[in-house]
């Protein structure tokens, strides 16, 4: 059996509350252990937890603390700790902003609990997941909003890591990479700590910026 995956939810919609646990529960290796109301609880609550979290999810409307900021907070200080938006809106400022902070996936509310769980483990695994109605905002964003980066800086990719980061471009993700170059989804990874590293971003949409 598979480890007990942690699980923290800040929303502050008591019935959205209820929705969510009801889809998590489904999963045995699913585990809520805390929910939060607004960001500034979670923090609370997660510096007094006596574990590590693994995983976030993250609504993005919240009193208080919103979920950007409580991204960028809990990044800072558990960067091990994945998170996810869940939420209702997919405007391309939320979005971008979540990313940024550091969010690995960005899901709308209405996923079903098994899209759920598959983009829960992607993340947990070293991916990233989105809703395709999100996916497809973001490479429009990335596509009419670019930041070139000195080339000098693309040319230190390999001709590998150089492939892998187009593909990102396309919307695949790490498995879908791996089947399509016949590669190992850890190979991927390892590929993409690279690409991170040699052009000084922290996530996908950072890297894919990069292309100009």
């Amino acid at each position: 059996m598979n480890p007990t995956i942690k699980i923290a939810v800040a929303e502050d919609n008591h019935r959205a509350l209820q929705l969510i646990e009801t889809k998590l529960h489904r999963f045995e290796d699913l585990e809520l252990v805390l929910t939060a109301e607004n960001g500034q609880v979670l923090i609370q609550k997660l510096e007094n937890f006596p574990e590590l979290i693994d995983l976030v999810l993250m609504d993005i409307q919240m009193p208080v603390m919103d979920g950007i900021q409580a991204t960028s907070r809990v990044k800072q200080l558990f960067p091990a700790t994945k998170i996810m938006a869940l939420t209702t809106f997919s405007d391309d400022e939320k979005l971008v902003n979540m990313i940024l902070s550091g969010a690995s996936g960005y899901l709308l509310k209405d996923i079903s609990s098994e899209d759920l769980y598959k983009s829960i483990l992607d993340v947990i695994q070293g991916g990233s997941s989105m809703s395709p109605s999100v996916a497809f905002k973001l490479l429009e964003y990335v596509k009419t909003a670019p930041r070139p980066v000195h080339s000098t800086s693309l040319e230190l990719l390999t001709a590998r890591e150089k492939e892998i980061l187009e593909l990102i471009k396309t919307g695949l993700q790490n498995k879908e990479i791996a089947e399509k170059l016949h590669i190992s989804p850890q190979t991927v990874r390892k590929h993409l700590e690279n690409i991170y590293d040699k052009l000084q971003v922290n996530n996908r949409v950072e890297a894919i910026s990069k292309l100009g």
